[in-house]
């Protein structure tokens, strides 16, 4: 019993790892874009929610910011801890509660329809974290923009982009389930 126990923490921790992984190629894939570039992070983020469930997709994305802030170039726009005062640290923070929250309702969202709203819950979250996190950096730190600014530029121009992830990531695990991943 104890041999299973070990066997499936090691699986999962490397599935964790292999998802760290996957959010650092997700960042690397950007498009430059006002304030905050568009990447493919939210994707995995999401996805390691589904897969890995609360703890281990948790994991993976502490892990993700971990290695950013010790210094390595994970972030879109590279690394260390200055980063923390970069507008767009925050919806990097988000990438934990979204993770958590999905891995809690994950097995739960047993169709496309619920995974898709599941996984738009999870892209809300970051930007609950986010977008104030961008304004306080902004107004306190940067001095520049308002709220319609913050608004605009870092939540209401992603949305299409973000509602096309989340229809991806429903697609995804709708075949993966299908051949029973």
């Amino acid at each position: 019993m104890r041999e299973k126990i070990a066997d499936y923490s090691v699986k999962k921790m490397l599935t964790a790892a292999l998802f760290t992984g996957l959010t650092i190629v997700g960042s690397q894939m950007k498009i430059p874009f006002l304030l905050v570039p568009v990447t493919f992070q939210t994707f995995f983020v999401i996805l390691a929610g589904f897969v890995l469930g609360k703890r281990y997709g948790l994991l993976s994305q502490v892990a993700f910011v971990f290695l950013g802030l010790v210094g390595l170039p994970v972030f879109s726009g590279g690394g260390g801890i200055g980063y923390v005062l970069k507008p767009s640290f925050g919806f990097i923070l988000g990438f934990l509660p979204c993770s958590y929250f999905i891995g809690h309702f994950a097995k739960q969202a047993d169709g496309l329809f619920k995974t898709l709203a599941l996984a738009l819950c999870g892209s809300l979250i970051v930007y609950i974290v986010g977008v104030p996190y961008m304004y306080i950096i902004m107004r306190n730190i940067m001095h520049i923009g308002d709220l319609a600014y913050v608004l605009k530029n870092g939540f209401l121009l992603f949305i299409p982009g973000d509602i096309f992830k989340c229809v991806l990531v429903s697609l995804v695990l709708a075949n993966l389930r299908k051949i029973k991943i």
